[in-house]
């Protein structure tokens, strides 16, 4: 992708996460929004997009 994405963006992606609370409530033993969280901090750590991290957290590779 070649594409500028400004910190704005970013934030409106972010909070779209809210839904995630939503469809898998933390209150009923799902992760929630801290399991995008939880994605985000992984690919910054290893700063690669793996098979491995995409099926972790249940993404298809395009």
């Amino acid at each position: 992708m070649n594409y500028p994405i400004t910190f704005k963006e970013i934030g409106q992606i972010l909070l779209l996460l809210e839904n995630e609370d939503k469809l898998y409530p933390p209150s009923k033993g799902f992760k929630g929004a801290k399991m995008s969280l939880d994605f985000i901090n992984e690919l910054f750590a290893i700063r690669e997009m793996t098979d491995e991290i995409l099926k972790k957290y249940s993404f298809k590779k395009k």
